[in-house]
């Protein structure tokens, strides 16, 4: 009846895009449910549609619940203990949760099919954390391969994060090609930050802190939205080509020190487009400042479009060639609905005679036209 209200009422707008069915779904302060009903279950053979999906994904399943399967003896048929031996409650669990919520959605569906999707509280979020100090059975990233057989019509499942390290959450959120989507973040200054690496990084479809329009003062957020917003056109058209990265200091990355100051550096180095790509951080790491962090994407093999803060860009041939690599143009400026509005042309000092790209501590954005020679 929900859906067939927005349907009618929205069906021509699109105001509601996708339908949350069920907030961080699990059960708590214990690993499964015990009632009699569940206690049969429990004792009854795993379905056979969730077999055959883990014999025919035996090493592609999440590293957990593929070591979990092979601990009890890579069985093919049996109990759920049989089979699951020590993940056997979350996973059973997992199972009689998604199937529920998937008839939800799939009733939806019949009346408005609009993108639908679960969120979870992350577990575990420490070594040996168990199952019910997080909702056992919901859709973290161990139980994803279990969600995505039970539940079909759920089109994909979003993490909700607010622990430090926000990297490795959207890398385990992404097992199997599950799209990634953020309806609750931290909404603090490092999200600021984490919005470039989701987006840049993950080609995430929406990037949502936990009520940040609720934030009276001005967000350091926002600003990163309206340089985003302005390169959407751009940013879509890149997505899923793997000439886009993305990036965010969060303290967690360490590359060694300065020899001219004996200063930490922080950054990463990557083949990105037809060259090998050197990003430094700049600007100091501080709980409660904005982070370095940005986004880079090749637009051509001799071009690249560079948003962001904090950092510095240097350009170099991949390994294995000799060729000199040097900034033939480079400018600053802005978009506008993805379209270019040049401003400044930078030379000389302001790139090292065409060595460095210095990305200052406010969102700006530049394009750099690269160059080689022997």
């Amino acid at each position: 009846m929900l859906m067939r209200h927005i349907r009618e009422v929205d069906g021509q707008k699109h105001t509601v895009l996708m339908m949350q069915v069920e907030n961080e779904v699990g059960i708590l302060r214990t690993t499964r449910d015990r009632c009699e009903l569940a206690e049969r279950a429990f004792g009854q053979q795993v379905p056979n549609v969730l077999m055959d999906y883990v014999r025919e994904h035996a090493d592609s399943l999440t590293l957990y619940l593929q070591n979990a399967w092979k601990k009890a003896g890579s069985k093919t048929v049996g109990t759920w203990k049989d089979v699951f031996g020590e993940a056997a409650d979350e996973v059973f669990m997992a199972w009689h949760f998604a199937r529920y919520i998937d008839n939800v959605a799939k009733a939806g569906k019949v009346e408005y099919p609009i993108p639908m999707y679960v969120n979870a509280w992350l577990g575990p979020q420490y070594e040996g954390q168990l199952p019910g100090s997080y909702p056992s059975g919901g859709p973290v990233a161990r139980m994803l391969d279990v969600w995505r057989v039970a539940a079909p019509n759920i089109d994909f499942f979003a993490p909700d994060i607010y622990v430090e390290d926000f990297r490795r959450v959207c890398c385990e959120f992404r097992h199997s090609g599950n799209p990634l989507m953020f309806p609750e973040a931290r909404p603090d200054e490092q999200a600021a930050g984490n919005v470039f690496y989701a987006v840049g990084q993950h080609d995430a479809l929406c990037f949502s802190p936990f009520a940040v329009d609720s934030i009276i003062t001005p967000h350091p957020l926002a600003a990163n939205y309206r340089l985003l917003s302005e390169m959407m056109p751009i940013i879509t058209k890149y997505q899923g080509t793997g000439r886009m990265i993305g990036f965010t200091d969060d303290s967690l990355v360490n590359v060694g020190y300065s020899a001219y100051t004996g200063r930490e550096l922080r950054g990463f180095e990557c083949e990105l487009g037809r060259y090998q790509l050197q990003v430094r951080y700049t600007k100091p790491f501080e709980r409660g400042k904005v982070p370095a962090s940005g986004l880079i994407i090749t637009t051509k093999d001799d071009e690249y479009i560079l948003a962001g803060l904090g950092f510095t860009a240097t350009f170099a041939s991949k390994h294995g060639e000799t060729k000199n690599v040097e900034i033939l143009t480079l400018e600053e400026g802005r978009f506008e609905k993805g379209k270019w509005i040049a401003g400044r042309r930078l030379n000389g000092d302001e790139s090292l005679s065409g060595k460095i790209i210095y990305m200052r501590n406010e969102p700006s954005v530049c394009i750099a036209k690269i160059y080689e020679y022997p």
